[in-house]
């Protein structure tokens, strides 16, 4: 059964600390969530294979030219907003190029739960994923994204995963970036939520 979130112009409002929406954007997937809402342009995703071995994390930018038709979106129905990056096909077709292994692939709901059996991340993404396989690319350290809040005008906005488990001294709890073979990125297991008026981890 669809499910649509109550007032997703609300929700869009309050996330971007009351800025108005102006445009609505279809994305004709099956896979994902009836109704997301955008957080915004997605521009970078930054990955780490071992996310306990000291270094920089790998970065995977979305070429300027596709940045507009990027998103960084959560689903607001979800119990923790889980979150989905969409990118246009040119994209998608690099990431399956450099990114998908189709024998290392498995189903995202597999995935989830053995990031959760790794890491001690909650249940909360560990399940309810679609019925799509992937093949890891590394543990997701930080995304980057465009996007206008109020009072902050359009800015650029480098989220750090895991930020809080670090500050409390606990052993963080990363999502894992997958792709699919159609190069669809997938963000799955992690302890993170997106309430107003950020991403929360």
């Amino acid at each position: 059964m669809p499910r649509h979130t109550t007032n997703p112009l609300t929700r869009y409002k309050n996330w971007h600390w009351g800025e108005e929406a102006t445009t609505q954007v279809e994305w004709p997937d099956p896979d994902y969530p009836d109704t997301l809402i955008e957080i915004g342009r997605l521009t970078e995703l930054h990955v780490k294979e071992n996310p306990e071995v000291k270094g920089r994390s790998q970065i995977i930018r979305i070429p300027e030219e596709h940045a507009e038709n990027s998103h960084l979106a959560f689903d607001a129905d979800h119990s923790a907003q889980r979150l989905y990056a969409l990118t246009p096909e040119a994209v998608r077709r690099a990431a399956r190029r450099t990114y998908y292994d189709a024998d290392a692939n498995m189903p995202l709901e597999a995935l989830a739960q053995g990031v959760a059996e790794e890491l001690g991340a909650t249940a909360a993404h560990a399940s309810g994923y679609a019925n799509v396989n992937a093949s890891p690319v590394g543990y997701l350290t930080h995304v980057v994204y465009l996007t206008h809040k109020k009072g902050d005008g359009v800015s650029l906005y480098i989220h750090e995963l895991g930020e809080n488990d670090k500050h409390a001294g606990k052993p963080v709890r990363l999502p894992l970036l997958a792709v699919d073979a159609q190069g669809r990125f997938w963000i799955v297991g992690g302890a993170y939520t997106c309430p107003v008026p950020g991403i929360t981890n």
